[in-house]
């Protein structure tokens, strides 16, 4: 009790302001882990998918506020049913760059098995993604050559992004 009665009003503001103090500091901490997440999504690269019936194509819109490079499509498997079902592989043509809000369209080979049935028509295969559960992921960099994969798949006849991922782990 003999200690007790020795603590002073002022030991107990000092103790309080080092704890508030403490507090601060993990707070303040806290904030700059916030600020350097926001900054990394910031320079985060991510797209849009468009299927446009009118201009007979898949269209890719970089809808983020950074450039992105190095542009690759993942190879595309799905079924299109053109009155019976027809496995097919799509094979993109790579992109090298897509400034902010760039729209650009995607280039591609039709493969059956291993043959390329690419032709004229090829083009329209795009429209039997609409009412599919196709997913299609891309890689690419920002200008800062870290490296992301983006997945975004079909759903309600517009392709929604299912998540963007940093390859190297930094994000």
């Amino acid at each position: 009790m003999a200690l007790i009665d020795q603590v002073t009003v002022k030991d107990l503001a000092l103790l309080l302001l080092i704890i508030l103090l403490i507090r601060l500091v993990a707070y303040i901490f806290h904030l700059k882990k916030e600020l350097i997440k926001a900054q990394k999504a910031q320079n985060t690269p991510f797209f849009d998918l468009e299927i446009n019936s009118e201009e007979i194509g898949l269209f890719i819109i970089n809808s983020s506020n950074c450039f992105a490079k190095n542009i690759r499509i993942e190879a595309v498997d799905f079924v299109a049913d053109v009155g019976f079902k027809k496995h097919l592989k799509l094979v993109f043509e790579p992109i090298e760059s897509l400034k902010v809000s760039q729209r650009e369209k995607l280039k591609f080979r039709v493969y059956d098995d291993k043959n390329d049935i690419t032709d004229g028509k090829s083009k329209n295969l795009i429209n039997y993604f609409k009412g599919s559960d196709t997913t299609i992921n891309i890689r690419y960099s920002n200008l800062e050559n870290e490296e992301f994969i983006s997945s975004l798949q079909v759903h309600n006849n517009n392709f929604q992004i299912k998540y963007v991922k940093p390859l190297s782990g930094n994000i």
